[in-house]
């Protein structure tokens, strides 16, 4: 009987440690939108860890040799944005940091804060790729996690509607093939 009671404790210990922890992650979703030519704009979102204290820092990354002219053109009210850019000279990647103004109060755990912008060209093929993240203290400056963003993108206007003329101009030319009934 003890023996089973083990058994049965150790398997429920495995099933607990296997099950998904989504909610317990810090998540920087990372939407791009084209912009012509090799301008593109990433809209951010950051999502708290519901087990972390808030956040009140955070820098992402801008690989050196594949962006260049980054510009924070929005920022949420609460929070500040400082830009550097890449430089070949030291050498570094460029970055955007992200700090909650004076008496503002940090992200709360759980919780998710959109409303980053920022335009930035990119020299590399292709579609730009996930950013580097970290998460900061902003009183001992110490690093307190880091990840890569989770990318999704956003089709052009004009793809959009490239896209919607081709299956009208499709259903138009699908009915002139049906057979009238009688």
């Amino acid at each position: 009987m003890k023996r089973l009671f083990l058994l049965s404790a150790a398997l429920m210990g495995a099933a607990l440690s296997a099950a998904p922890t989504a909610a317990r992650a810090i998540t920087l979703a990372s939407a791009y939108t084209p912009l012509g030519g090799t301008q593109w704009q990433v809209d951010l979102t950051l999502t708290a860890d519901a087990l972390m204290p808030g956040i009140s820092e955070f820098t992402v990354y801008f690989a050196l040799g594949l962006d260049a002219n980054l510009v924070a053109t929005a920022t949420p009210a609460t929070w500040s944005a400082f830009v550097a850019q890449p430089d070949a000279g030291l050498p570094a990647d460029g970055l955007v940091d992200y700090l909650t103004n004076v008496g503002t109060p940090a992200l709360a755990p759980g919780l998710s804060q959109g409303g980053y912008h920022v335009t930035f060209n990119h020299l590399g093929s292709g579609a730009p790729g996930a950013l580097r993240y970290e998460i900061i203290d902003p009183d001992t400056f110490a690093v307190l996690a880091t990840g890569q963003s989770v990318v999704s993108m956003v089709p052009e206007p004009a793809s959009a509607a490239l896209a919607l003329a081709g299956v009208a101009i499709l259903a138009a030319a699908l009915r002139r093939r049906a057979p009238t009934r009688v």
